[in-house]
């Protein structure tokens, strides 16, 4: 589980929930599932190109695939 990254336009909204623990609190209280809630590491991502630098990075790949 490489965990939930958090990005967009939701991410600066809830930095300070983030912050606080309150997000992370509600995120983890689920009942019976609460135990794997718990293991599941999770991120904020505040870069507002994100998208676009994974956009780029999977074009590029793309690129050197179809050259090999």
């Amino acid at each position: 589980r490489a965990g939930l990254f958090v990005a967009g336009g939701i991410a600066p909204r809830i930095a300070s929930m983030f912050a606080e623990g309150g997000f992370l609190r509600a995120f983890c209280s689920k009942g019976k599932f609460t135990e794997i809630m718990q293991t599941i590491p999770v991120h904020i991502v505040l870069s507002p190109d994100v998208g676009l630098r994974g956009a780029r990075t999977l074009a590029v790949l793309a690129a050197n695939n179809r050259r090999a």
